[in-house]
């Protein structure tokens, strides 16, 4: 079986064709998506549509099995009766609910927390809602339904647990906000085939968090994975119905779920600093001939310079968006810039690592590998042997970087019938 694997993120598109019988990656490609733009954190969702629509051409034309997406989670757009959108695409960075501070009314009518960013918060935030518009879906739901040439989008659990409208202990779509349930997508709780595009079958996406997950883990049930992307996270698989106390339950089928704890700068932090830095330069009139970033990789630490302290909460924490990056322990000896960049990374470590010390010993004793992805990790040795050095577990990278497509991939396996369940799925994969 040969399959299409798509991952919609917020900065790029990958795609990628797949051999499932021989595990080898037959042929890739990777397009540049438009950033979000200010605080309503837009993007055009024809474009989208139109790079997902490049991607297949290319890929299809050695022949595919299936389709299969893993999308970028939260963010909504609106479209009509025709199935056609009638609004941009306002992504997870949109910053409505903040601005308005309605996160924590929208959570206490639904019994559960949302966050600005979700889909129903961006909703309800909305001074005035598109005409023609009715029903909100996710990117993914949106360019599997174009292809497909259906007019009504349909959602998978995954998708629609980070628009905040599945309830996720209940196992079911919120009944709250009834007045607003008219604009909700269709929700399947697991993988489904929507339709197909020339002729080849289109699957419901999953969140890119579960995908990215899949595509990188060895077991299900044995691996924690840390991600630095756009954002951070720290994720492991639970059969648990409810979220762990300072965790977010993530659904996976029907069956199970990924416990998910948040970073909400994650591997952005180390470019943060990085601008601070060459803002610096500029101002002495100077011009370096590499980018900053790889100078601060090239730099080496001594213990002196491992005293100062971050917090790096740049966008705030996840529930608690009043909160503001700091650094501290400074000295007239520290206050230098090898002591800062070493305080960031070790923060963009203590940050997720903290939700790791927080498990009960009994899950953390059961996880057995520690697994990272994300460009933020990837391209960052300092800040991956800090992070084995926290867990005091060896980080294993994955070989093949486009693990969201590959976990879509899986998704497909599921959704055909090839698999039985995400367990084995991942078996199939990593043998």
């Amino acid at each position: 079986m040969r399959a299409i694997g798509i991952d919609i993120g917020t900065t790029t598109i990958c795609g990628l064709l797949y051999d499932v019988g021989t595990k080898r990656v037959l042929d890739q490609l990777t397009l540049a998506n438009v950033q979000p733009s200010a605080s309503s954190g837009i993007q055009d969702p024809l474009s989208i549509l139109s790079s997902v629509e490049t991607i297949l051409d290319r890929l299809s034309v050695d022949g595919a099995d299936v389709i299969s997406f893993s999308a970028q989670m939260h963010g909504i757009l609106y479209v009509d009766e025709k199935g056609d959108a009638v609004s941009p695409f306002y992504t997870w960075q949109n910053q409505w609910g903040k601005e308005k501070g309605i996160e924590e009314e929208i959570s206490r009518v639904l019994g559960y927390n949302v966050y600005t960013g979700y889909g129903l918060v961006t909703h309800k935030a909305m001074e005035k809602l598109p005409e023609r518009a009715v029903c909100f879906c996710n990117i993914g739901d949106f360019v599997s339904m174009k292809l497909a040439g259906k007019t009504a989008p349909v959602c998978d659990s995954s998708i629609a647990a980070s628009l905040g409208i599945w309830d996720v202990s209940e196992g079911k779509v919120t009944e709250a906000f009834l007045e607003d349930s008219r604009f909700f997508p269709e929700v399947v709780e697991d993988a489904a085939v929507v339709g197909c595009w020339k002729g080849i079958p289109v699957i419901t996406p999953l969140g890119d968090n579960q995908c990215s997950f899949l595509g990188s883990v060895l077991s299900l049930e044995e691996d924690i994975v840390l991600s630095y992307g756009t954002s951070g996270q720290i994720s492991f698989y639970s059969e648990e119905p409810k979220a762990l106390p300072g965790f977010e339950k993530r659904p996976l089928g029907s069956k199970g779920g990924l416990q998910v704890a948040f970073s909400l700068t994650g591997g952005e932090s180390f470019q943060i600093l990085a601008g601070f830095f060459q803002e610096v330069i500029e101002l002495c009139g100077l011009k370096l001939d590499k980018p900053v970033y790889k100078v601060l990789d090239a730099l080496e630490y001594s213990e002196e310079d491992k005293t100062m302290k971050c917090e790096p909460f740049f966008l705030g924490e996840r529930g608690n968006s009043s909160s503001l990056a700091s650094f501290s322990h400074i000295t007239t000896e520290n206050f230098k810039p090898k002591a800062m960049t070493y305080a960031l990374m070790d923060g963009m470590a203590w940050e997720l690592h903290r939700f790791y010390e927080s498990l009960p010993e009994e899950i953390k004793r059961s996880k057995s590998r520690l697994i990272g992805t994300g460009n933020g990790l990837r391209k960052n040795p300092h800040l991956q042997r800090i992070i084995a050095e926290k867990y005091g577990k060896e980080l294993l990278l994955p070989e093949i970087q486009e693990g969201s497509c590959i976990g879509a991939v899986m998704n497909a396996l599921v959704a055909l019938g090839c698999c039985s369940s995400y367990k084995e799925a991942v078996k199939a994969f990593t043998g």
